[in-house]
């Protein structure tokens, strides 16, 4: 009978590994894709054509979530998902190239956007951590070719 239990122990082991394994494999686009809170994300993503780009590199994006989209004037919004150049500089803004999990975020660390402007990271008392004053709201969503980390604005370049 203990022979029993540790056999099915060690199975649903291999079985959880085995999933966060598959997990893992998905890339930057594929597990935003799958995020319930990203569909925003997703969508000015695709209408910019970046996609195949952030699948083919290493990077750490910072994602605003749904609410950040809704929260950008309706007038302001379609002048920006109609205009391409535009679009590709704002959600570039949000990329950084390697992957940069939460905890390597420091205070008043100064990262490179893929846009090519500077983003400033503040790391609070209380362990929030800020990106040109946006909040995380969920780190470390890991996927094949980098990590996301979700946050509440959609920031904007100079």
């Amino acid at each position: 009978m203990m022979r029993k239990l540790a056999l099915i122990a060690l199975l649903a082991s291999a079985l959880i590994v085995a999933g966060v394994c598959i997990a893992a494999e998905k890339n930057i686009m594929d597990t935003a894709n799958a995020h319930a809170n990203l569909t925003g994300f997703v969508g000015a993503v695709e209408t910019a054509g970046l996609t195949d780009t952030l699948n083919t590199g290493t990077f750490t994006v910072f994602a605003p979530n749904d609410d950040a989209f809704f929260n950008i004037p309706t007038e302001d919004y379609k002048a920006l998902i109609e205009n391409s150049t535009e679009l590709k500089r704002v959600l570039t803004f949000h990329v950084v190239e390697g992957k940069i999990m939460l905890k390597d975020l420091k205070d008043g660390q100064e990262l490179t956007s893929v846009q090519g402007e500077k983003l400033s990271i503040k790391v609070g008392s209380n362990k929030t951590v800020t990106v040109n004053g946006a909040n995380i709201t969920e780190a470390d969503i890991t996927a094949s070719n980098g990590v996301i980390h979700i946050i509440d604005t959609v920031l904007m370049p100079k």
